[in-house]
């Protein structure tokens, strides 16, 4: 039996199937990929199995894993203390960077994830406008709370028509009625992008956007 094999069926004894995050149990595989190990742009399975790693941890990993510079200042503020629970000089200090290189940002609040920071987003955006509806295009992920849990991954034979696609669950257990809060729009139409904002703009409070279309491969 492979490391792989062997450490997927030892993971399945206490992680709920066997992965900490659903998206990472390979379909085609019929299981996850374990990494043992990653350096620059390439990661090494349990197996000794090498990779040209594209994921980039999903954007975390950019620079490649183990940069230099990156594991320096890591190491510089481990060295210090990391107390989380509190504000340091650091937070300011990027977050002026941010609005100085992002023309559009005027301020900044950090989450710890992108669920976290959509949801504050959309809660804002309620709290300012006093509408509840979102826009969001088809297919674009926005994080795991309920509010957007729609349109993600919608099977083909429930897609709908072009103009109209289908409010479909990305889960189950999310409560009936949170579908007439979303509107979802097809990629690369903007004649139907304008027909949503004629029909729901007085309801809009949001529209939420992948800058990159990262579900569709891009």
């Amino acid at each position: 039996m492979s490391r792989t094999q062997e450490q997927y069926e030892q993971a399945c004894k206490y992680l709920a199937g066997g992965v900490s995050a659903s998206i990472r149990l390979n379909r085609a595989l019929g299981r996850p990929m374990f990494v043992d190990r990653a350096d620059g742009c390439r990661i090494w399975d349990l197996d000794g199995r090498e990779y040209i790693d594209l994921c980039c941890s999903h954007g975390a990993t950019l620079l490649g894993h183990g940069d230099g510079r990156v594991r320096r200042a890591v190491e510089i503020v481990l060295a210090r203390g990391a107390a989380c629970s509190y504000e340091n000089e650091l937070h300011t200090q990027l977050a002026k960077l941010l609005c100085e290189t992002v023309p559009c940002c005027e301020r900044v609040r950090f989450t710890g994830s992108g669920t976290e920071a959509t949801m504050h987003c959309l809660r804002l955006a309620r709290a300012f406008t006093g509408r509840t509806k979102l826009l969001k295009f088809e297919g674009n992920f926005h994080g795991y709370h309920d509010q957007v849990m729609y349109a993600i991954g919608t099977p083909a034979d429930r897609l709908g028509p072009e103009d109209a696609p289908t409010v479909y669950p990305g889960s189950s257990g999310l409560p009936a009625g949170l579908e007439q809060n979303i509107v979802v729009v097809p990629y690369n139409r903007t004649d139907l992008l304008e027909a949503a904002f004629a029909r729901h703009g007085p309801e809009l409070a949001a529209v939420f956007c992948e800058p990159i279309y990262y579900n569709a491969g891009c």
